[in-house]
C-alpha cells in the first residue's frame, strides 16, 4: 500500500507542479500524504485531551498537520499555548479576516459586510439578529 500511496502522491504533485506553493495550509492539501506514523499520531490527536494533543503535535512530522493542530488548539484552548504563539496566531487570523483581495477563498470582513447587506435587503433576518451578527464580527476586528 505504501507504494500505491507514493505513486498517487507523485501523480498529484506532478499535477500541481506548475502551481506556486501556497503559504496557506488549507491550499497545501494535495502536496502529499501523511506518513503512517503521522496517521497514527493524528488518530491519537483526535481522541486525546487538549493537553495531550499539544504534546502529540511534537511528534508529528508533517508541517501541515502540525499547523492545523496548533490552530485547533488555539481556537479551542489558547491558554495551553505560549503567549507569543497566541499573538502570532491571532495576528495571522486578523490579517486574513482583513484581507481586501476579492479572490480569497476564505471569509473576510468585506465579504461578511456584503452578506449582511444581502440578508438585510432580503429581509431574511430581523434587526435584532442583524445587530447581534454585526456585533459579533465587530468583536473579531
Amino acid at each position: 500500500m505504501t507504494d500505491l500511496h507514493d505513486r498517487i502522491g507523485a501523480a498529484l504533485a506532478a499535477r500541481f507542479a506548475d502551481r506556486e506553493a501556497s503559504i496557506h495550509v488549507e491550499e497545501q492539501i494535495y502536496q502529499g500524504f501523511y506518513t503512517h506514523a503521522d496517521q497514527r499520531l493524528l488518530n491519537q490527536f483526535q481522541a486525546g485531551s487538549w493537553e495531550d494533543r499539544l504534546h502529540i503535535l511534537d511528534g508529528i512530522q508533517d508541517e501541515r498537520a502540525r499547523l492545523l493542530g496548533r490552530r485547533l488548539i488555539f481556537l479551542n484552548r489558547p491558554d495551553l499555548l505560549e503567549p507569543t504563539m497566541v499573538e502570532t496566531l491571532t495576528s495571522a487570523m486578523r490579517e486574513r479576516w482583513r484581507s481586501v483581495d476579492e479572490d480569497t477563498s476564505w471569509t473576510t470582513f468585506a465579504k461578511v459586510e456584503e452578506q449582511l447587506a444581502e440578508i438585510e435587503a432580503e429581509g431574511a433576518m430581523d434587526a435584532a439578529g442583524l445587530a447581534e451578527l454585526r456585533a459579533y464580527y465587530d468583536g473579531l476586528r
